[in-house]
């Protein structure tokens, strides 16, 4: 659907969506994927409802821990990122504006969907694999209610906005069915600790945001750099808050990588 919609907004529009959702596929595969199929086993042979609710949790913090800050130097850096990749060639910085703006309108769904993919891991791990496929069915619904009555005055972004809107619902929903089909998550404090991530993202964005604009000027390297000075700042604003708003699992990610690298010494 979403591609037969696309070929109707323009030549280029396929080429700039994709080009956006390579992106953004990227942290989903590294940190979500990778962290859910990792707390895929644990849930499984989990017996008490306790334990389960708390690597569930435990795997949606982390999640979140390293997916915000990825969503936020995406977004902030969404035009100098698509130069870098994208922008050789016959890719024009027309091209490079477009997919930019594709990218933003796609990340409003990147933390949704990133959430999703641990929820759905719980189903499975309760060898619950219907739940999420009807959800997924119902999801498509969000899409459409977005997507057809502002195609005409918005094109492919109105199509980006109805996949972002897709992600939020069915991530949403499994929220719901969580709660009410696995016995939800209190008592784990979620909601605290991503509170703490979002004012932490929202530190991290500010300083990149006013970061005084440097002249690098052309070629490879100065587009390296515009990247990678403003990410390398955000990084150590949102590592410096987190350890400020005492988000636990960040100490715990300290701590393992401290117990590591003692270990290979």
């Amino acid at each position: 659907i979403d591609r037969n919609l696309a070929s109707r907004t323009g030549d280029q529009s396929l080429a700039w969506m994709q080009a956006a959702t390579y992106l953004v596929q990227l942290p989903l595969g590294l940190v979500a994927t990778a962290i859910s199929f990792a707390i895929l086993p644990n849930l499984a042979r989990t017996l008490s409802a306790i334990d389960f609710r708390h690597t569930l949790a435990f795997g949606l913090k982390l999640v979140l821990l390293l997916m915000l800050p990825c969503v936020v130097a995406l977004f902030v850096l969404a035009t100098p990122t698509v130069e870098l990749l994208y922008q050789h060639g016959a890719f024009t910085p027309q091209d490079t504006a477009a997919t930019a703006r594709a990218l933003q309108f796609y990340l409003l769904g990147t933390a949704f969907a990133a959430i999703d993919q641990p929820l759905v891991f719980a189903f499975y791990a309760r060898k619950n694999t219907l739940l999420p496929n009807l959800v997924a069915v119902a999801a498509l619904g969000f899409y459409l209610l977005i997507a057809l009555p502002l195609l005409n005055a918005f094109g492919y972004l109105a199509l980006v906005l109805a996949n972002s809107a897709q992600l939020a619902g069915h991530a949403l929903l499994m929220l719901w069915f969580t709660r009410t089909r696995l016995g939800g998550l209190g008592g784990e404090e979620l909601g605290i600790t991503t509170l703490k991530l979002l004012l932490a993202s929202a530190a991290m964005s500010a300083v990149m945001l006013f970061l005084p604009t440097i002249e690098f000027g052309s070629g490879l390297i100065q587009e390296i750099l515009r990247v990678a000075i403003p990410s390398a700042v955000g990084a150590g604003v949102y590592l410096v808050a987190v350890k400020a708003l005492r988000v636990r699992e960040a100490d715990q990610i300290f701590t393992m990588a401290r117990g590591r690298l003692r270990r290979k010494n």
